[in-house]
């Protein structure tokens, strides 16, 4: 019931969190600060990779959604690698930190329904891989964090946590930026809402293979 109100909670900021920014973005405020950005675009860039890592590390902080919002300034295609990259370093440190610290870590970090829930997962050995990459997957936005702390505290291999990071990013994270430049540019958008709801009904139809 808790991750229901949780995820309820997070789906409602997040579409109150697109709105205001869609608002300001469309708005005389914007132009200002665009030009600000141009002009210091290195200490912005700065700025957006060290949130996007901390966000990871302090999931309370939502940093990608700063990286998100930076398309319109930037570009979907830097916002993204910015994010590649800031995903790849926080995710790291968050299962460096989690492998060395276990369990005591991160009860501090996610509520304790989940830990609880985390504690009964049992990751198969040989498909490691496939368990971190469908894991991201399907939590998308919302575990990204949870699923680095975890295979730390599983002691996944380093290399399996770090290639199914990889690739659930890039298949998740170039559709999500190129699409949400579709939005302010007012292009179609079925085909990217079509594919995410193809990914998710086949995590949730093979999700049993790869955990038990």
């Amino acid at each position: 019931m808790k991750s229901q109100v949780y995820l309820y909670t997070f789906g409602a900021g997040f579409l109150v969190t697109f709105l205001l920014y869609f608002w300001f973005v469309h708005s005389w405020y914007f132009v200002p600060f665009e030009v600000w950005v141009q002009g210091n675009l290195l200490l912005f860039s700065l700025f957006l990779f060290g949130i996007k890592v901390i966000g990871i590390v302090w999931p309370p902080l939502p940093g990608g959604l700063f990286v998100l919002g930076s398309v319109p300034l930037i570009g979907w295609i830097n916002a993204y690698l910015l994010d590649f990259g800031g995903t790849l370093l926080g995710s790291s440190i968050a299962y460096i930190l989690a492998r060395k610290y276990g369990m005591s870590l991160v009860q501090r970090i996610v509520s304790t329904e989940l830990t609880k829930k985390i504690e009964k997962i049992k990751v198969r050995k040989e498909r490691e891989l496939e368990t971190v990459f469908l894991a991201r997957v399907l939590g998308g936005a919302v575990l990204v964090e949870i699923v680095a702390y975890a295979s730390g505290l599983f002691r996944i291999g380093y290399r399996n946590f770090l290639l199914g990071t990889i690739a659930s990013h890039f298949l998740l994270g170039i559709p999500a930026y190129y699409f949400f430049e579709n939005i302010f540019e007012g292009k179609n958008i079925l085909i990217s809402i079509v594919s995410i709801v193809a990914l998710i009904f086949l995590f949730t139809k093979f999700k049993g293979r790869y955990l038990e």
